[in-house]
Order: C-alpha cells, then structure tokens, then sequence
C-alpha cells in the first residue's frame, strides 16, 4: 500500500495552534492527529489543503480539511474515508454562520474548482441557497447529553420499561457469566488489545466489512497510538468468563467523549453484549466528569436507547464555477456524487451493538 511520506497541508497551523483549536471546539475532528493519520495511511489522495477561518485576535476559530475527490468536474471534499468530520467545517457552533461564509470564500478564490462538497447541519442548509447548492438526504447525527445527571438518572429517564430491561438483561448475564469490564491503560497493551478489537469487528461483518478491513489495520493502530500518547483514546472491553465479548473504542477532547467505533462477538448475540458495553460506556464516562458522549452520523436503532438528542446533518454539493453549476443542473453525475457521503457520515458504520 503507497503512503505518504510525511502529512501534507497540515502546516497552516502549529502544533500550539492544533492543541488549542482542539481544546476551544471539544472536538477529535479538530485535532492534528485525526487528520494526520488518513494523510499517512490513505492511498490514492490528491492534493490536500487545510482551509483556516481566524478571529480578529489571529486565534484559529474555524478548519476545512480537504481533499480532491474527482477530476472532472474537479470536487473536493472533506478529508477522511470514515468518517470524515461531520459538520466538515469544525467550528464553535455559534461562530457557524460567518465562519461558513470565510471559508466558503476562501475555496471559491481558488482556481480550478468546480464543486465543493461538505456536510453542514441540517438547520444551516439554507445558508447555501445564495451559492444554488444541492442538498442531499439529511442524517440523524446523535448525541447523548449529560446534564449533570448520574447514570441512574439518565438510565431512569429513558422510561421505566426501558430500565427495568437493562437491569433484567444485566442479571441474566451475571447469572450466565463472571462478567467483568477492562480499559486499556498502559501502552504495552494497545497493539494487542486494538488487534483484538478488530477481530471482534471482523469476526462480526466477514466479507462485509466495507471500511476497516484487515488493508487498514494499520491506520487504526497509528491512530490509536496517537490519540493514546494525548491521553484521548479510551479503548474498554466487556469480557464474560475471562473471555472478550464487546469492546468500544472512543476518543475524548475537553469534555466530550466520542463513541467512535465498537464490536460485539455474534455468538453472543442473544445476551445483547453491544447494548451492555454501550450503558458501560456511559456510566464510566459520566463517572469521569464528562458532558456528553458523540454518538457520531447513522441512525442505528441503538443510538435511541437511551436519551439523546439529534442534530441532523445534510450533504451539500455546492457549485464553484460554470461548469460545476452545469453539472448540478444535470443531477445525474450530481447524484452520484452525493452518494459517496454515505461512506463519510457513517452510513456504512463499523460500529455493531447486539
């Protein structure tokens, strides 16, 4: 598999500026690492460049990364293959408005490009209207928040029904099993336990799977490690009788937890041990002080399990010149295009919950 040399397009902001950018937004999508990681391990990339919107102060308020998608018409698009940032522009959502404008500007002042391609919160869609841009089909994009509630707090205000099954379901497993829950904590670990986390994830999709495949171990563990060094990757497993049975893998920034991919064994389909890691997660990560957990695009029926909120996210493609508005009129080659994003908003998510 070719990689790149070194990341390219990352040196519009220093390392102080990417630590701090990421710490104001509370977001892994904003973090030098994240975007790092795809540059490295991705083949086939063509030009990347990372837009910037700045304050008055010269701090950094907004980031576009993007990537060349298609030659002709010539499209860019956000960077990462899954998932790539959603909202793309990474931002302060109360700076979301004017920071769409900069930035926007900033790629129509570039020769050459005849479509841009993002994904936007649904509420902002009709910003776009004065570019004539093409909407597609919005995407549930869920989040968890805690509101200074302890687990059994939030556990009973997912309705009664719902907590009394959680607490049947957890007993029949302790009667079934010596259950117990394990994180990653040292670094001698990770390779391991990411390697074991995958074969859970492969074990589940065999010839399914679309994203990780076995080709992008190694983009996995390369993030992984990154995020482990900051002390942002939380890596935990649910294990019955000594034995891995699920495992979540999420990332933390500020507050802010990120549900960014977890596995569960099929042949434990029955003792539901996606939906047990899950309610783990959550408890441990209120535990921990944190505010919210990022359930991350995709409308999976167990991102309702228990109360969370959605901020719908909408596909845009936005024309840049005459040829890009001609080919939106056109739809068809637009059409195609938009279906792409299923891949980066998670649509084709790895994420599995039985």
């Amino acid at each position: 598999m070719k990689q790149h040399a070194a990341p390219r397009g990352l040196d519009e902001l220093s390392e102080r500026e990417w630590t701090d950018f990421a710490l104001d937004v509370g977001s892994i999508f904003a973090t030098r690492e994240w975007f790092a990681t795809w540059l490295l391990h991705e083949p086939g990339l063509g030009p990347v460049e990372v837009l910037v919107s700045r304050r008055g102060d010269g701090s950094v308020a907004g980031v576009l990364a993007l990537a060349v998608e298609r030659s002709v018409p010539r499209v860019l698009g956000p960077l990462g293959p899954w998932p790539a940032a959603a909202p793309s522009i990474v931002c302060k959502e109360e700076d979301r408005g004017w920071i769409t404008e900069d930035l926007v500007r900033q790629v129509q002042a570039r020769r050459g490009v005849d479509m841009l391609r993002l994904v936007v919160p649904a509420s902002q869609a009709p910003q776009f209207d004065a570019w004539r841009g093409d909407r597609g089909v919005a995407i549930s994009d869920r989040s968890i928040q805690y509101d200074g509630r302890t687990w059994d707090e939030l556990l009973s205000a997912s309705g009664r029904n719902s907590r009394r099954a959680f607490l049947r379901r957890s007993r029949r497993l302790r009667e079934s099993f010596a259950v117990g829950f394990r994180r990653t904590e040292r670094a001698d670990q990770l390779e391991n336990d990411v390697d074991l986390l995958l074969q859970l994830h492969w074990k589940r999709w065999g010839d399914e799977v679309l994203i990780l495949t076995p080709e992008r171990r190694a983009l996995l563990q390369s993030l992984a490690a990154a995020t482990f060094a900051r002390n942002r990757l939380y890596l935990r497993f649910l294990e019955l009788d000594g034995r891995a049975a699920a495992a979540q893998l999420s990332f933390r920034v500020g507050t802010t937890e990120f549900a960014f991919m977890s596995a569960a064994d099929p042949e434990l389909r029955e003792h539901q041990v996606g939906i047990e890691m899950l309610f783990h997660t959550v408890e441990a990560s209120i535990a921990d002080g944190m505010s919210a957990l990022r359930l991350l695009p995709g409308d999976q029926e167990y991102k309702q399990r228990l109360p969370s909120i959605d901020h719908p996210i909408q596909p845009m493609l936005v024309p840049m010149s005459a040829l890009g508005t001609a080919v939106l009129g056109g739809r068809r080659v637009a059409r195609r295009i938009q279906r792409s994003v299923q891949r980066d908003t998670g649509s084709e998510s790895p994420s599995a919950r039985e």
